[in-house]
Parts: structure tokens; sequence; C-alpha cells
């Protein structure tokens, strides 16, 4: 049986990702007006389909669909912890990845955070949520180049950490300054990361389970035309209670545990960590 069904590793993950659910629904229930706060750019008509409803939580399904990154998020860091065990006793880890908890901690907290990021501006749909949506998403984004280049050209974990700091102060900044430009930005870093990712195939040739990948990118290209028609009014329902931006986290949230999985298969052991 895969580990990630296996009880003793699910316990934990679950057990924080119903506890914080049971504490967003403890705040929501208090009635906030979001009237003093400066409105997203997409205020007041283009904030996606659904309904604006008045209260703590003025967009509920896209709210509280974004807990779907919130418990992907936490099965990576449980299979990553688990993996680190593993690994410390059979001598060596089988990939970048796994050689250090750093980078699954890393990776498996973007993921968390573009949860609470995304579910802060769909509540609100502030400005202040909007930068916290997109600069969650770019943690993720700036991860991924990042860590293909390391891949390709390995680098200390302290360089890592502080080119990954770095990388997000600037385009955090970016959002406050040029908000128009978020979409490119985020579209330009997933372009760069799946470059990198072809030049590793080639040079390299590495060891690693692709379907993962192929499964990642045809779920993150149906959240795509999701989100696309879903903005545009081609599957817009407003009092739905599906909603098509809601699907787009799903998959969208699909899509990076499948990725994480992805770097987890491969078998390129490294010999300092």
């Amino acid at each position: 049986m895969s580990p990630l069904l296996r009880w003793p590793l699910l316990f934990k993950p679950l057990s924080i990702f119903l506890a914080l659910v049971v504490a967003v629904l403890a705040l929501s229930s208090f009635d906030y007006a979001w009237t003093d706060w400066r409105p997203a750019t997409c205020m007041p008509a283009a904030c996606f389909c659904e309904n604006l409803r008045p209260g703590t939580i003025r967009q509920p399904i896209n709210t509280w669909s974004n807990f779907s990154f919130v418990l992907v998020g936490l099965l990576i860091l449980a299979l990553a912890d688990q993996d680190f065990k593993r690994d410390r006793a059979g001598g060596r880890p089988p990939n970048l990845i796994r050689s250090h908890r750093s980078y699954p901690r890393v990776y498996g907290l973007a993921v968390i955070a573009i949860g609470f990021g995304s579910l802060f501006y769909h509540a609100s749909l502030t400005f202040v949520g909007q930068w916290l949506d997109v600069a969650s998403m770019y943690l993720l984004g700036t991860f991924m180049v990042l860590y293909n280049l390391a891949r390709l050209r390995p680098i200390g974990r302290r360089a890592f950490v502080g080119r990954y700091l770095l990388f997000n102060g600037v385009l955090g900044f970016s959002l406050v300054q040029w908000p128009e430009l978020r979409r490119y930005l985020f579209f330009g870093l997933m372009v760069v990361a799946l470059v990198i990712e072809a030049i590793i195939h080639r040079r390299l040739r590495p060891r690693i389970k692709t379907a993962w990948i192929f499964a990642a990118l045809l779920s993150m290209s149906l959240a795509w035309i999701i989100w696309v028609l879903d903005l545009n009014g081609g599957l817009c329902v407003p009092q739905s209670l599906l909603q098509g931006h809601a699907v787009w986290h799903g998959l969208t949230a699909l899509a990076a545990g499948l990725l994480y999985l992805y770097y987890r298969s491969e078998d390129q052991p490294v010999t300092e960590y």
C-alpha cells in the first residue's frame, strides 16, 4: 500500500487540517465588512463568477475550496518527514528534494500559503488579499525555477534560501507597484520552470517517473481552461454551488501535489547535503 494511504501518515495532517477548518469556521462566524479596506483591482464586477455576498466571506465557494491546497501541503509535509526518516536509516537520500528537510518544507509550506492567501483574497476581495493570493503563488513558482536550477547546477541550501527570499521579495514589491503584471509574471515563472526541466532531461537524462509531471500538466491545463471560462463568463452561474474558479483551486492543488511526487521520484543520489 502506498505510504500516502496509510493511517499513521494521514493522522497528523488530517488532524491539523480539521483543526484549521474549525478555526476558520469560527472566525467566519463574526460579521465583518471589508468596506474600510482598499478593494482588489477586480472590484466591483470582475472578481470571477461567484456572486458577492455581504459579511465576512464574500465568495464562500471560492473561499472554502482553497482548503484543497492546505490539505495537499500538509500531506506533502507528512510524506517528506517520513521520507527523511527512512532515507537516514537507509544511508543516503535518492534525490535533491529528499536530501534535507528544508526543500520539501519550503515546497509544502508554499502550497499551504497558496491556500490561505487565496482564501483571504476571496473572503475579503481586498487589495491585501490580492497581494497575499498572488505572492503565495510566486512562492511555488520561484521554488520550481530555483529547484530546477539546483538540479542542473547544485548550490548550497543557504544560497538556495537566500535566492528564494530575494526573488520573492522582488516579486512581492512588483505586486504593489505593478499589480496588472501579476498574471504575466506568474505565467512567466511556469514557462521558465518548464524550459529548465526540458534542459535537465536533455542534458542529464534523469531517472524519474515522468508520468507524475504529465499528470500535473494535464491537471494544470484543464484548470487553466476552466479559469479562463469562469473569468470570461463561459461557465458562469453566479448562485451555483459549483463554481469554475473553485474547480480551478482543486485542480491546481492536485497539480502541486503531483509535481511534488514527480520531484520525489527522481533517482539521482546526492553525495553532499
